[in-house]
């Protein structure tokens, strides 16, 4: 399963961006990003992009992981912030780098004010996960490990209208308003300026969206089982039952999840679906939320090992 789990983190990385982040995201994005930073240096150059170099790039999501954040009707803030922010073009050129977190500036706000953002919470069903805002006036105290914004919500029924065609797609999705405070996030910053998709390229967009988003919670919570070794130190037998149900359920989702690199490749350069490819979107959109609920329910007893001392908690960069 190891091939096909690297297959798994290299489409997630150049292929389809967000994702719900549960408690132990920041070390979850943290391996996601080791894979991302291994590819930062364009093809001959030896040297990783710099913020003005993935500033003049088009299609490029910035990641900002958090554990806790906070909104108090202007700001935005996050604490606990890693300290590199993952970038992703998509295509044509599919990269992935990191830069300093001192750099989001530079890469993110230079050319358009304000950005949008999609900022993914811990804990939300997924139906109501996501809460889309614009974003100016960025500051970053890397002493505090804190990264703060001025924002304000982008409605719901707007999101579809706006000038950044990824975060459209977390239209249905959206929370009705920003939490005055929330647990472990990420916040996805576009750069993007509107483009001219097909709607076949749209429908394998917005589906790998979606799928990105359940893919960073199994992410999140596999990083969070392999951590529990005081768990399997106590109780071995039911420390390995739930693990190989755990891993079970995971291998399903990822099968279903390497359905869409052929669906990337299908749709590229303006390519159209054949038939039996729209049955299997359709298929994998019905799918989608199931997963979704399976990962979760993993939920309440890894905060409740935790709680007890029995699994370790994320640092927090």
């Amino acid at each position: 399963m190891s091939e096909m789990r690297g297959l798994w983190l290299r489409g997630v990385i150049v292929g389809a961006v967000v994702g719900a982040v549960l408690l132990g995201s920041v070390s979850a994005v943290s391996a996601v990003s080791a894979r991302a930073d291994r590819q930062s240096s364009p093809p001959g150059s030896g040297a990783a992009p710099t913020a003005a170099d993935v500033a003049s790039m088009t299609e490029v999501l910035g990641v900002v992981s958090a554990r806790g954040g906070s909104f108090d009707g202007k700001r935005l803030t996050l604490t606990g912030v890693q300290p590199q922010v993952t970038w992703f073009s998509d295509r044509p050129a599919r990269e992935a780098g990191q830069l300093p977190a001192s750099g989001l500036g530079e890469a993110f706000f230079a050319r358009q004010v304000p950005p949008n953002a999609a900022v993914v919470i811990e804990g939300a069903p997924a139906s109501r996960d996501v809460v889309v805002v614009e974003l100016s006036k960025p500051r970053y105290d890397a002493k505090a490990h804190q990264l703060s914004f001025a924002a304000k919500q982008v409605a719901a029924d707007r999101v579809f209208s706006a000038a950044h065609p990824r975060l459209a797609r977390f239209a249905d999705r959206a929370d009705p308003k920003i939490p005055a405070r929330f647990s472990r996030s990420a916040v996805f910053v576009d750069t993007a300026p509107a483009v001219t998709e097909t709607p076949d390229q749209a429908l394998v967009a917005q589906l790998s969206d979606q799928y990105g988003s359940i893919t960073h919670t199994w992410s999140a919570e596999e990083w969070r089982f392999r951590n529990c070794t005081k768990w399997e130190e106590s109780s071995p037998a039911g420390y390995h039952s739930i693990l190989n149900l755990f891993d079970s359920e995971l291998g399903s989702w990822l099968d279903l999840d390497a359905n869409l690199q052929g669906l990337q490749q299908a749709v590229a350069d303006g390519g159209t679906l054949d038939a039996a490819q729209q049955q299997l979107v359709s298929q994998m959109q019905a799918a989608a939320p199931t997963y979704q609920d399976k990962a979760n329910q993993f939920l309440p007893l890894l905060n409740s090992l935790t709680d007890q001392g029995f699994c370790v908690t994320p640092p927090a960069s």
